[in-house]
């Protein structure tokens, strides 16, 4: 993902920031829903787009926002332990998007 300027940066941010907080709205719709007036259609629909959507916020962060965080040098904190703490989460946050998709897909 290439990206060059801070206003591409801001608006990438931004959108994927704004994709994940429709997802959680929806997640958070189906969970409501459960377990009597659940929307199947809704269901599939987010199971599809699970995981691309967690793939491309994760790629947003690794490759655009966490460098530039990497290459502040604010002589206040250093962010390299908590930018690797992130990427690991990243690995969970797969593995979690993978299981709602198919638990979703079973709707």
């Amino acid at each position: 993902m290439k990206v060059d300027s801070t206003a591409d940066i801001l608006a990438s941010y931004e959108r994927a920031r704004y994709e994940l907080l429709v997802l959680c709205d929806t997640l958070e719709n189906i969970a409501d829903s459960l377990p009597d007036r659940v929307d199947r259609q809704l269901c599939f629909h987010t199971s599809i787009m699970l995981g691309p959507l967690i793939e491309r916020a994760h790629r947003m962060e690794e490759e655009i926002l966490f460098p530039v965080l990497e290459h502040q040098d604010t002589g206040l904190v250093d962010l390299s332990s908590t930018i690797e703490r992130l990427k690991m989460e990243h690995v969970g946050d797969k593995y979690t998007a993978e299981d709602l998709s198919e638990m979703l897909m079973s709707y």
